[in-house]
């Protein structure tokens, strides 16, 4: 956090992607940018640069409730997870969103476009809010004021999230797929 001066009693709300247009990360500039009067959360915007680098780098220029850190090792990923209060993604297209299933192990609610894969590993209001569709900067925007302000929903969302995790570990997806083979030879 110090080293990309992010503020340590701020709630930080991550982006955590490839910077590129499928991903975007410039819908969280724009509600960093209107949330601005908001002092105690802070965005960032971190990720392996791509095609819309210099338009994030360019329009988070002067903001100072967003910090733009760019790619970042892996130590930093954990540290950066464990350091955000809500991950969000508001991604054009999505298969799975693995990042989002180290959100969700960490403990961290995560708002979501609820495109592709997201619709169903995010569950709405129950792990993380879904908004309607990657343009919905005003359901963004309502969904971190509410989870900002509402501590116990953040806390119950956070441990539904963790507890939805469990459901995707390797052992478990094996052990259900040996299952529904074992179903498949026995017809």
């Amino acid at each position: 956090l110090e080293a990309h001066a992010i503020p340590r009693d701020a709630k930080i709300i991550t982006f955590l992607g490839t910077v590129e247009e499928r991903k975007n990360p410039l819908a969280v500039v724009r509600i960093a940018k209107a949330l601005r009067e908001l002092e105690d959360i802070h965005f960032v915007i971190a990720g392996q640069p791509s095609n819309q680098d210099n338009t994030v780098r360019r329009e988070t220029k002067g903001l100072r409730n967003i910090s733009y850190v760019g790619a970042i090792s892996e130590e930093e990923k954990v540290m950066l997870i464990k350091a955000s209060y809500i991950n969000i993604l508001l991604s054009r297209m999505e298969a799975l969103g693995l990042t989002q299933l180290e959100f969700m192990y960490g403990g961290i609610p995560v708002i979501t476009s609820a495109v592709g894969g997201q619709k169903w590993l995010v569950r709405d209001r129950i792990d993380g809010i879904h908004v309607k569709g990657p343009d919905d900067l005003e359901g963004a925007m309502k969904a971190i004021k509410t989870l900002v302000n509402d501590s116990e929903l953040h806390h119950r969302f956070g441990v539904n999230a963790k507890d939805r995790v469990k459901e995707f570990t390797v052992s478990r997806i094996t052990s259900e797929l040996t299952s529904r083979l074992t179903l498949l030879t026995k017809k």
